[in-house]
């Protein structure tokens, strides 16, 4: 089967994909797939199931959650299927995953808010491949992922995995999405406890 390509000298729509009609974001938005078409294919179920907080470290050592979590599934791997020892690490590695997996599907609804549904799987796709891609705006990518962390509840408070989301913004700095992004998640993920007077304060 043959997949198109984005031109070489392809320029972004100056029209962001939240805003204009549905053509004029899919206009814009087709090309993310293609873009990131390679990475969505060739991610295993091992991506799927962890989403690991350094996807560039096959051995899975350098984040501590990701030592942990990768430690437990080795461990699993020694217990005998069906015992209590292996059902209570079974436990453990599935309340790291759904914690994982929780922070994605809240940023899925970010980008479908944003326009981004049919390829929001394609941004959220992050593999040892994309991590070793040189960031084009990483510096302001972590400024960004920061602020996510400190003015939203879009991550758990023990999730935040800086590494793969500095990644996913990226991305969204490289489609200029990333400021609408982090408006509405402020909107859709306000810190527990916040009045709307210290929303405007801190959107200020």
């Amino acid at each position: 089967m043959d997949f198109c390509c984005c031109p070489s000298d392809y320029q972004r729509s100056v029209t962001p994909p939240y805003e204009g009609s549905k053509e004029e974001r899919r206009a814009l938005i087709s090309p993310v797939a293609t873009r990131y078409y390679d990475e969505t294919i060739t991610h295993t179920s091992n991506d799927d199931e962890n989403l690991w907080s350094e996807p560039n470290d096959v051995t899975h050592m350098e984040a501590d959650d990701d030592r942990q979590l990768y430690n437990l599934i080795q461990r699993r791997k020694d217990e005998e299927p069906g015992s209590q020892e292996w059902m209570d690490v079974d436990i453990e590695i599935s309340r790291i995953r759904s914690r994982r997996l929780a922070v994605q599907e809240r940023w899925k609804k970010v980008l479908d808010r944003l326009g981004f549904i049919e390829d929001a799987k394609s941004l959220l796709v992050v593999t040892s491949s994309s991590a070793s891609k040189t960031l084009g705006s990483a510096q302001k990518a972590r400024q960004l992922h920061d602020k996510l962390a400190t003015q939203t509840s879009i991550f758990l408070e023990d999730v935040t995995q800086p590494q793969r989301y500095t990644i996913i913004l990226d991305r969204l700095l490289d489609l200029d999405a990333a400021d609408n992004f982090i408006r509405i998640a402020k909107d859709m993920y306000p810190p527990e406890g916040m009045t709307m007077t210290s929303q405007m304060t801190l959107g200020s």
